[in-house]
């Protein structure tokens, strides 16, 4: 999730994040609330979906096109955040753009390009695969012509940064991000992408997400309706509080099990859906009892939040990880549980809840909607899962 920590208490995210959407738009310009229409979803327009941070299967990431004549961009769909970020030409090594992977924005070849004259800031708490740090970014912000699966929308606000932290994307093959989350505002100002988007072509208002495994593939991001090729079954609405600015699924998050024994008692039962996290985020206290169910010699690894294993030991865990919401249960399988070797710890392999300090919440990031089909309805204020081919079996 990408979002700024002033706005949303270090919610933390996985892998570059961004994206954010609303049944309801307030701009910050003075303009009258644009109320979003509820009409039902058809099928909607595919976007496929390509595999981020070196093909662990922890983001999801498409195609953007900016500018005159279009310039392309990787951004990743992340719906714990509101803002369209893009590298300027301007970000050189110096000033944090490291990344040899990356494409840059250049404002000077694009005629429809519009600097606003005005700067914009956003600072991060995230979490890449297998490290939870803190990431900023600032630029100038601009509007340009902005395409996306076929629809076209000029004088869209973005973010050009000029100045980075060097690991913001890491290395993986994001160049930019949409936020596709609730918020009423971007930090960069003016109206959100999705919802400039939805508003201008007219789309039913909801977008829908097949995020899988590697292996699975095919995984594609569809906008403005749901592709019932993709699911099967019928689609678990849960209630979202939009209120509070993100995906919250509060109402209808309930229990968590571990091997199929429930966890005595959640220190919160307050979960926020976030596609640009990559695993999963909990209280410390929560990830501590579930941890204890699994292995005694589960640790803390860093002051981070991060907690993890002696490798030696992963073959002999066993943690199918269950959470029930909307009175249905979703579950991780054990697969999941190691993502990866802990940088500067040989020998020792993360697990995939992580717990940064001050965070009061869960997130429910990758680990588990890559196994389900998820559909996120803004005009209905709701968020639905459905199970897939891939999804683990009951």
């Amino acid at each position: 999730m990408w979002c700024s920590v002033a706005e949303c208490l270090f919610i933390f995210s996985a892998v570059v994040q961004g994206i954010r959407l609303e049944s309801l738009t307030v701009p910050l310009e003075q303009r009258p609330v644009y109320q979003w229409r509820t009409a039902s979803a058809g099928p909607g327009r595919n976007i496929p979906l390509g595999d981020a941070f070196q093909n662990i299967d922890l983001q999801w990431f498409g195609t953007l096109d900016v500018g005159t004549p279009p310039q392309k961009f990787s951004v990743v769909f992340d719906t714990g955040s509101t803002d369209l970020l893009i590298p300027s030409t301007a970000c050189t090594p110096q000033a944090g753009c490291v990344n040899t992977k990356t494409r840059a924005f250049n404002d000077k070849i694009s005629p429809t390009a519009k600097n606003l004259t005005r700067r914009w800031s956003v600072t991060w708490g995230t979490g890449v695969g297998v490290s939870v740090t803190q990431e900023s970014c600032s630029g100038q912000v601009f509007t340009d012509t902005v395409s996306l699966a076929g629809y076209t929308i000029k004088d869209q606000s973005l973010g050009l940064i000029t100045k980075q932290t060097p690991t913001l994307f890491g290395n993986t093959e994001l160049e930019g991000i949409i936020g596709m989350g609730f918020k009423r505002s971007s930090s960069i100002g003016g109206t959100p992408f999705l919802h400039t988007l939805i508003e201008k072509q007219k789309l039913p208002p909801i977008f829908s997400m097949y995020l899988t495994p590697k292996a699975i593939g095919n995984a594609q991001l569809t906008i403005g309706g749901i592709d019932e090729s993709k699911h099967q079954g019928k689609i678990n609405y849960l209630p979202i509080e939009a209120g509070r600015g993100y995906w919250n699924v509060s109402t209808g998050f309930q229990k968590i099990a571990v091997n199929g024994v429930d966890v005595s008692e959640l220190s919160v039962k307050y979960a926020i859906a976030d596609s640009g996290t990559s695993n999963m985020v909990a209280p410390a206290r929560d990830a501590m009892a579930i941890y204890a169910m699994i292995h005694k010699n589960i640790t803390m690894l860093d002051r981070r939040g991060a907690f993890g294993v002696d490798c030696s030991l992963v073959t002999q865990l066993k943690a199918v990880i269950t959470i029930t919401m909307g009175g249905v249960p979703y579950t991780i399988p054990t697969k999941e549980f190691i993502v990866g070797p802990f940088p500067g710890r040989p020998g020792m392999c993360q697990t995939l809840i992580n717990s940064p300090k001050g965070v009061d919440f869960w997130i429910i990031g990758g680990s588990l909607l890559k196994y389900y089909y998820s559909v996120w309805d803004i005009g209905n204020r709701k968020l639905g899962f459905a199970t897939t081919a891939h999804s683990p079996q009951a």
